[in-house]
């Protein structure tokens, strides 16, 4: 079965839209801001973005901070491309995802080959002779 590249006739430039790609690329910022924001609250201990309502004090700014730059670029960059075609964006983040797919196939696959292995180990009892007794038994409990 033979596979064409129908995108490689995508023209760049086309009729100017902001409003749409504002609106769109806005969308892409937000979520990459939520997902930031995540990482942040879950990982670091920073108030949620809603608590700046609720008197969160000077941490609660940082949560919205994130969400104004990732809109604030989103608009910079279109603003700065003015006739880039809506086919040609659409384009860009359909490679970004079929890049980011991938990565995260890969990702989850070694991540779950070692912990196959270290599992491999531990049930054989062949862990402690590779590393110490007190490491074997750190990695047998599941909050290390």
């Amino acid at each position: 079965m033979a596979v064409t590249d129908e995108l490689a006739e995508i023209p760049q430039f086309g009729e100017p839209a902001p409003i749409a790609r504002i609106f769109g690329w806005s969308i892409i910022g937000a979520l990459a801001a939520y997902l930031i924001n995540n990482v942040l609250t879950v990982g670091f201990d920073y108030p949620f973005a809603s608590s700046i309502f609720s008197g969160g004090g000077s941490a609660a700014i940082v949560p919205v901070l994130v969400y104004m730059v990732a809109i604030g670029l989103a608009v910079f960059y279109v603003l700065r491309s003015g006739d880039t075609s809506l086919r040609w964006d659409a384009r860009k983040l359909h490679n970004f995802n079929k890049y980011l797919i991938r990565a995260f196939f890969w990702s989850v696959l070694m991540v779950g080959i070692v912990d196959v292995s270290l599992a491999f180990l531990r049930v054989e009892k062949i862990l402690p002779t590779l590393v110490n007794a007190q490491l074997a038994s750190d990695l047998g409990r599941s909050h290390f």
